[in-house]
């Protein structure tokens, strides 16, 4: 406990110093904006963040966690497109997943979800409920946003025999992190790409991996944050779409993660005729649209309503003939029930998706 205590104060430290350092996360002029910026906003009135704790805070959380089960929300799920994530893809068994092993090798899901690790308020409460989800929910593949120490040891003592951890670069106090079933997928490779023109260090977390024989290649990342910043934004969405196009033919390509994109912004850069959207491929099923939503998530204390789809998932499909398809099955909205504490588990709802293996 001691030792895991000197962790967590380091880590708090390392927090600390990243939040007093970026103005644009404490004091942030934009009239609609994104959750980091939102926080600007807070009951002091001032327009700046009231400062927060965060050593405390991270400490506190490193010791609270210890010895603690998580918590089992009654979940549900907001937002059903083809077929509900209540039912398997293959033989529409009535599982959030099939235990069917024959299905199993013919469906893969996926998490992506902003965790908001940043916030302070009820870390414990809203951490337990992660680690309850991602058990729930089984997903061969997790990418997450907004991690931070605490969170991911915590994380690590409860899922780390299921899964493999990839972490990102956290210099800047934060960071994106993947997690890879072991049971059904092998780990080849991973890198980071750094977003050259970022301010808030943003960059993009890259793993090879290989699914039932064939190779993937999966992404996540957290674009900039806040109005403002809309230009590196869509700067940052001409990378992702030039790195997923030019992957090798024999890889399918993932991407999942917090792009804080605008609908305006995607239209402005385009997608490449090769890359899809999961939610329009799905009809754009009205439920699953916002994933950012002050109007139902009341985590933030804010002035305004707005509604975002800021979370996406984006597949390109490997291009020679023989390598297995991934069709888009089914997408959902999950992190929909306020905890025990009042607050939900973070201010952005998780897209849970899953697509059906098919052979060419």
């Amino acid at each position: 406990p001691v030792q895991q205590a000197a962790h967590g104060q380091q880590g708090a430290h390392q927090l600390s110093a990243h939040l007093r350092s970026t103005e644009q996360f404490r004091r942030c002029s934009c009239s609609c904006s994104v959750s980091r910026c939102a926080a600007a906003h807070q009951s002091d009135g001032s327009g700046a963040a009231a400062e927060l704790p965060v050593e405390r805070q991270a400490s506190q959380l490193a010791l609270q966690l210890q010895g603690h089960d998580p918590v089992t929300p009654p979940h549900t799920h907001l937002g059903l497109a083809a077929a509900s994530p209540r039912h398997c893809g293959v033989c529409m068994s009535a599982l959030a997943w099939c235990a069917n092993p024959l299905c199993r090798e013919e469906q893969l899901s996926l998490i992506s979800w902003n965790i908001d690790g940043l916030d302070g308020d009820e870390q414990p409460e809203r951490a337990r409920s992660l680690c309850s989800y991602l058990t729930e929910y089984s997903a061969d593949v997790v990418l997450l946003q907004e991690m931070v120490q605490p969170y991911m040891r915590f994380m690590h003592r409860r899922l780390g025999d299921e899964y493999a951890f990839i972490e990102g670069d956290w210099l800047d106090g934060y960071f994106t992190m993947m997690l890879l079933k072991k049971s059904r997928l092998r780990l080849l490779d991973h890198h980071i790409v750094n977003f050259p023109k970022s301010r808030m260090m943003r960059n993009l977390l890259i793993a090879q991996v290989e699914f039932g024989g064939q190779k993937l290649s999966l992404m996540t990342s957290h674009f900039e944050s806040c109005k403002a910043n809309s230009a590196e934004r869509m700067r940052q969405l001409r990378q992702l779409m030039k790195m997923m196009s030019r992957a090798p033919d024999d890889q399918t390509v993932l991407f999942g993660g917090d792009t804080n994109l605008r609908d305006h912004e995607v239209a402005a850069v385009g997608l490449p005729g090769n890359i899809v959207d999961l939610w329009e491929e799905l009809g754009e099923p009205e439920k699953c649209r916002y994933t950012w939503d002050t109007r139902a998530n009341t985590n933030k204390e804010i002035p305004f309503k707005c509604r975002f789809r800021f979370d996406r998932v984006y597949l390109r499909q490997a291009g020679v003939d023989g390598v297995p398809l991934l069709e888009p099955r089914s997408m959902a909205l999950i992190g929909l029930e306020k905890l025990r504490c009042g607050m939900f588990t973070s201010d952005h709802w998780g897209i849970y998706a899953t697509f059906s293996v098919t052979h060419t």
